[in-house]
């Protein structure tokens, strides 16, 4: 199945079940769900930017939009930015989601759009995790934008970033992975950056810009010539400073790091 209609483009967050609970007001949040695409000879069900863009369904800022919600799983679609319509910050935008799991996903092509694959704003509760998924083709200059951006959280001093066995790669001029959430954990994922020549690539490989708590095991990290403009840093933490009182700490082991880069700023 391809979805790219304007009424195509998930929402999940609070909503009303009928017209009575309407007029009062009254707004479940969404708990305990799963969206699970189904694999059809070989070929996972696609989201796809539609020409008219992201609609008013989504806000306008992605083609999946978490809203308030609770534990929720959504598995096994193709993210698709490769069109002429616009959207506002990222294919899949987070904002006030519980423990979301974002499960075998391919997010790719919104770098056209200057926007990033996956972006989490500062009312995320939790732990987002992010399992087998592949990033690629996303990101740009307007801000600079990101394959993953995730904000820190206002709500929660524990809020965590958990993302295994996935493949964040070739990004245009952002990062292959920034949080400034307050804990990290990547484990067993493959980073590689892409060849930019002239034109810029991605910048970081992973960017934790505000500290915390960062954990990194068993993953492979590739700088490739990434371009003018790049850096040939691989992994940074805090290079913005706390953004809060939280406490710092590092592990990083068991890693591969394979530098080809031939550019520093």
């Amino acid at each position: 199945a391809v979805y790219e209609g304007e009424t195509q483009q998930p929402w999940i967050g609070p909503m009303a079940a009928n017209d009575a609970e309407y007029n009062q007001q009254i707004f479940p949040q969404p708990k305990n769900i799963k969206i699970i695409g189904v694999t059809v000879n070989g070929v996972r069900p696609a989201i796809r930017l539609p020409a008219t863009g992201a609609s008013n369904n989504t806000l306008g800022q992605g083609i999946v939009y978490f809203d308030k919600s609770e534990n929720i799983t959504f598995e096994n679609f193709d993210i698709d930015g490769t069109s002429t319509g616009g959207v506002g910050k990222a294919a899949i935008y987070v904002n006030g989601a519980t423990n979301l799991t974002l499960r075998h996903l391919r997010i790719h092509g919104f770098k056209a759009h200057d926007a990033n694959g996956i972006f989490g704003t500062d009312a995320n509760t939790g732990t987002l995790r992010m399992e087998n998924i592949e990033l690629f083709d996303n990101g740009g200059g307007n801000g600079p934008e990101h394959n993953i951006y995730i904000g820190a959280s206002k709500l929660d001093p524990n809020f965590t970033v958990h993302m295994t066995g996935s493949y964040s790669h070739s990004a245009y001029y952002g990062h292959l992975f920034k949080s400034r959430a307050q804990k990290n954990i990547l484990e067993g994922n493959y980073f590689r950056g892409g060849v930019g020549g002239a034109q810029q690539a991605e910048n970081y490989l992973v960017d934790v810009p505000n500290g915390g708590a960062l954990t990194m095991r068993n993953n492979v990290l590739v700088k490739n010539a990434s371009g003018d403009g790049s850096n040939g840093l691989m992994v940074t933490f805090k290079m913005e400073g706390a953004a809060d009182t939280r406490p710092d700490s590092i592990t990083i082991e068991h890693n591969t790091f394979v530098a080809h880069s031939l550019y520093y700023d």
